[in-house]
């Protein structure tokens, strides 16, 4: 099996998105064609697109049957499938731009041609509308846990907040842990069908399937909230509510989860908060087959490093401090709702939900 390697499906990932945004954000085209001696030949003009070039037919490595994809991504997976530059990875090792094909054109005239059909399709389809519609969910996302929180606060008056960031190893030892790289070719009768991917292995390693795969992310995030009468039913005995969300890193691109368990604070003091942190991450390393990484926010040193900056707003909330109340609400809002890059493009459906919430007791 030739999986994907630790960092490819990442910078593969960003080209795609990055070369999307330059296609939707201005009407130039890629190169110039000119002529010398009879001889047509191309100039680049937009290196934002023409750099892209060589990789367009490995983005289509990135389309995966039944995924739910944002609009950009969508259109790009569609033309492509419509209209291929190349018709397999073997095909696209030639892709100097002066390529000249038996028609007389020659690769940068495909290039631009492809890159003003996506436009038009962008335009009869309002991939802008829909692409600015997607982005407007922080501002629902927002309202909707402001929301939550009051609600749950006028019913609970004295709360306490666990933060934890939950992701995955970066690379694997085992197959089973790791996706199967595949690509995408045309057969005789020119329908795609998918095929081991034959990129050479650079030796960085397997990267862990849930980094990459938005349905096991959202498994595991699932089964951390199943069963809350388990073995790790004291984790849950004195939950009021909780709060959740599957982002993908803008830095290192891994889809990873953000929790945050509200308890009661009257109920939950010290040495037990500090019992419940440590059996959080239990039950991720567990569920997760030794696969599961925890950021601890609570941990001593990075606490200290907050108060020391003003930041830290996860002390406790007791009798309905509104002044306390209302710094972890901002808080929350603002790591829950927050627009950093991290918003997910890839999804198992269009109704996957990244960001839940629930009630206890």
């Amino acid at each position: 099996m030739r999986g994907w390697e630790l960092g490819e499906y990442q910078e593969l990932y960003n080209d795609l998105v990055e070369f999307m945004g330059s296609v939707l954000s201005n009407p130039h085209i890629p190169y110039e064609i000119r002529h010398r001696c009879g001889v047509k030949y191309a100039v680049a003009s937009r290196p934002t697109l023409t750099r892209h070039l060589r990789r367009c037919h490995a983005f289509m490595d990135l389309h995966w049957p039944s995924r739910y994809f944002s609009a950009d991504l969508k259109l790009f997976f569609e033309c492509y499938r419509a209209a291929p530059i190349w018709r397999s990875t073997g095909d696209a090792a030639c892709n100097h731009p002066n390529t000249v094909y038996p028609d007389g054109t020659i690769l940068a005239e495909r290039f631009n041609a492809f890159v003003a059909y996506m436009r038009e399709q962008a335009r009869a389809r309002c991939v802008a509308k829909k692409l600015s519609d997607w982005r407007r969910g922080l501002d629902h996302q927002e309202a909707s846990i402001g929301e939550y929180l009051d609600n749950l606060h006028f019913d609970q008056p004295d709360i306490i907040a666990m933060r934890a960031d939950f992701s995955f190893v970066k690379t694997v030892a085992v197959e089973s842990d790791a996706i199967p790289r595949m690509s995408w070719q045309t057969d005789e009768e020119g329908r795609w069908t998918q095929v081991p991917s034959k990129e050479p292995s650079s030796g960085a390693g397997w990267e862990t399937s849930a980094r990459i795969d938005p349905t096991l992310a959202l498994q595991f995030r699932e089964s951390f909230f199943d069963n809350q009468n388990g073995v790790d039913r004291e984790l849950f005995e004195h939950l009021v509510g909780y709060i959740s969300k599957v982002e993908q890193g803008a830095e290192h691109g891994a889809y990873h989860v953000h929790i945050l368990l509200l308890l009661d604070a009257k109920r939950v003091k010290a040495k037990t908060f500090d019992r419940i942190r440590g059996i959080a991450a239990d039950r991720w390393r567990r569920l997760t087959n030794g696969l599961g990484n925890v950021f601890d926010c609570h941990h001593p040193v990075y606490e200290a490093k907050l108060r020391r900056e003003g930041r830290w707003s996860l002390d406790p909330v007791l009798d309905s401090d509104p002044a306390r109340f209302e710094r972890l609400r901002t808080y929350i809002i603002r790591y829950f709702a927050k627009d950093d890059g991290q918003m997910v493009r890839v999804k198992p459906f269009a109704k996957s939900k990244m960001l839940t919430k629930g009630r206890n007791g």
